[in-house]
């Protein structure tokens, strides 16, 4: 059987429509478990209105403690031998559950294709049909192909709930970046190889509060993942010092390049960025090796020299640019 964990807060006006498309799995044996984190709103009682219809689903409430400690409470709370994620924002198709069943296997981890809300469809990234996990999948899934190819999400994939909880994996409660990401590098360690399936059956809607699209500062949350990450003996495998420095960098433009950042004015990004330089992020971020790519080339040799106003102007003119 397979358990299916769905975290919702706050989601009665998506939570319907998210339980209706597992309902019309062409696999049939599984269990949903909608673990309700503190909503103030209807999700509940919805929720007990689609259970009444089906004996699948379950709905497990608990106080408000964030996305991690519900999809936590979903691990100790399946029954079924395999596991698998869905946000209550997005939706899968009808094979979504027959297709990854069939890409797994002990030691494998299945990956499907993802289509997002504000995209034709297209793949995220060109994959190979299977990626065996040689000496450097670390630095490929943070820096590397894997990143690309897999994403650092944990809705697309099937798990073992026995490699789970033999292993202790679990997500980070005290992180708000990063969670998925470091989930699923642990689980991993415990694969040989991932097999990939290009039919994008999982339907990734990305919401207005998302990372992607809202405009605050992602400083402090980077830089806790980053510190996380760094920490020796956290990982049932250490993240060498290069790839914490390609991720470092990675990390840096995404916090530059948001909007809440990027659009002060020039004092007020000036303060910032007095403050930013102090942090392990940007040190490690300005020690990374030469990135491919013209674009990241540039932006990365205005890091290490350290212009604040070359910064400032290049990313100004990025943001610029992408407003056309």
């Amino acid at each position: 059987m397979i358990s299916i964990v769905v975290p919702a807060y706050n989601a009665a006006g998506v939570i319907e429509r998210c339980i209706d498309s597992v309902l019309r799995q062409t696999y049939p044996d599984f269990e949903l478990l909608i673990i309700d984190d503190g909503s103030t709103d209807e999700t509940a009682e919805i929720v007990v209105a689609k259970a009444t219809q089906d004996a699948r689903i379950r709905l497990i409430r608990q106080e408000n403690a964030g996305v991690s400690s519900a999809r936590n409470t979903g691990i100790s709370a399946a029954s079924g031998q395999l596991l698998c994620f869905i946000d209550s924002d997005d939706t899968v198709s009808a094979n979504y559950l027959e297709i990854l069943y069939a890409l797994y296997s002990p030691g494998v981890l299945p990956v499907i294709d993802v289509v997002r809300s504000d995209r034709d469809g297209s793949a995220l990234s060109p994959m190979p049909e299977a990626y065996t996990l040689d000496g450097d999948w670390v630095d490929s899934y943070f820096c590397g192909q894997l990143r690309y190819g897999i994403a650092f999400s944990v809705w697309n994939k099937l798990y073992s709930l026995q490699t789970i909880r033999e292993e202790h994996i679990g997500f980070l409660q005290e992180l708000s970046i990063g969670e998925d990401m470091l989930f699923v590098f642990e689980y991993l360690h415990h694969c040989r190889s991932i097999r990939f399936s290009k039919d994008a059956s999982y339907h990734y809607t990305i919401a207005p509060g998302s990372a992607m699209l809202s405009s605050r500062d992602y400083t402090h949350p980077y830089e806790k993942t980053f510190g996380v990450m760094s920490e020796k003996g956290r990982f049932s495998l250490p993240i060498a010092d290069r790839t914490l420095s390609r991720w470092a960098f990675d990390a840096s433009i995404i916090i530059i390049a948001n909007p809440f950042i990027i659009d002060r004015n020039y004092a007020e990004f000036k303060k910032w960025w007095r403050e930013f330089c102090r942090t392990a992020l940007y040190r490690a971020a300005v020690a990374s090796e030469k990135p491919s790519g013209y674009k990241r080339r540039v932006l990365h040799f205005a890091l290490q020299s350290e212009n604040m106003i070359a910064i400032y102007v290049l990313f100004r003119l990025l943001r610029f640019g992408k407003k056309k």
